[in-house]
Formats: C-alpha cells, structure tokens, sequence
C-alpha cells in the first residue's frame, strides 16, 4: 500500500477532477462575466477547495497560453 495521499503528490482525485473540468468549462464561457475574486466567486459556485479553484484558474491559463499561441498572427512589414 503506498504512503502518497489520494492524487499522488496533487492532492486530487478523480471525483476532484471532474468537478475542476466542470468549472473549467464554465470559466472559460463565462471568464469575462465572472465575478471578482474569482477564486470565492468559484468556491461558491461550483463547491470547490481553494486548490480546486487554483486548477481552474490554471486550466484557464494554459488554454489562453495555447490558444494566443496558436491563433495566426496579423499580416503586416516585417523587420
């Protein structure tokens, strides 16, 4: 039997997961129109831990990160 806690060394479960995916989801539609602070605002909606609204605020993060990176850059003079 392993000593590590539920999740590994994340400290999250599957259920966990699922309810990240979930506010994830949400975020991403409505990042814009979300009240401030998001990580209470989040804790409330969705009955997450504060490290569950971390992941999400994370999720959301590395999906604009890949999304700017991958959205085609204007044409214009180069030099």
């Amino acid at each position: 039997m392993s000593n590590w806690p539920i999740g590994g060394t994340t400290g999250l479960c599957h259920q966990s997961s699922a309810a990240i995916e979930v506010a994830a989801a949400w975020y991403r539609a409505n990042a814009s129109t979300c009240e401030h602070p998001i990580i209470p605002a989040l804790r409330r909606r969705f009955g997450l831990t504060p490290l569950q609204a971390i992941a999400v605020l994370r999720d959301h993060a590395d999906t604009g990160t890949r999304a700017n990176h991958l959205a085609p850059r204007p044409a214009g003079p180069r030099g």
